[in-house]
């Protein structure tokens, strides 16, 4: 069985950096997208290799990421977040998992595969990302 994956919302890629309409937490959802965007694609390209790459959702964790954040959201994450060595504990877990050996292009959580939404999994989308990512380090570099 695989879950449904939280905390994503669909990336504008006309606005990327949020500079015509900024909201914390949509932005947050994005990073989150673009890393399930960018780890698809990775996998994708990094097929018929020995490297595999796999997104991770380490779950609700307390840290100073969300000291902007209002204060219900800070509430509920510092009573209900993990610390952050327990997502890193079910991080290295997975990477060692011999039972894993071998997957590309999933997204887990706890150890089980989470099933995200269809924005992600557009390879239109995917190859998108990747390549104003490139646009991007091209102008900065």
């Amino acid at each position: 069985m695989t879950l449904a994956a939280p905390s994503t919302v669909p990336v504008d890629f006309d606005d990327l950096q949020s500079e015509r309409r900024f909201s914390a937490l949509r932005a947050f959802g994005a990073t989150k997208m673009c890393n399930l965007l960018f780890t698809y694609e990775l996998a994708q390209r990094l097929a018929g290799t020995p490297v595999t790459a796999n997104a991770v959702h380490p779950g609700l964790i307390r840290s100073a990421l969300m000291r902007e954040a209002p204060v219900p959201i800070r509430s509920l994450t510092s009573l209900f977040g993990a610390p952050a060595a327990k997502a890193a504990e079910s991080i290295v877990e997975l990477a060692l998992d011999e039972r894993h050996r071998g997957e590309r292009g999933k997204f887990f959580h706890r150890g089980r595969e989470l099933r995200s939404n269809e924005f992600s999994t557009d390879p239109a989308n995917q190859r998108r990302l990747w390549e104003v990512s490139e646009r991007t380090l091209a102008a900065v570099g």
